[in-house]
């Protein structure tokens, strides 16, 4: 699963650089149970873990951090 978790991701990067070119992923780390992807813009990392949620439903949370530009997507799924 974790090929194609990675393709969704390189996927939706390559769609949104076409269309906002400095909205870009910086990071990418397997944590093992855990992958954590770092990205230019918090409107990115929503669209990241919407796509993944879409194609393998499971459990989305998004927090937007107050006072801040960032945003902390937490996909998972039960095995």
């Amino acid at each position: 699963m974790l090929i194609k978790i990675l393709n969704i991701i390189r996927n939706v990067k390559e769609v949104e650089m076409k269309t906002r070119p400095l909205e870009k992923i910086i990071g990418i780390i397997d944590n093992g149970s855990m992958i954590e992807i770092k990205t230019t813009y918090e409107h990115l990392a929503r669209r990241l873990g919407a796509a993944i949620h879409k194609a393998y439903k499971g459990s989305l949370q998004i927090q937007y951090l107050e006072n801040e530009k960032y945003t902390r997507v937490y996909w998972s799924r039960d095995a």
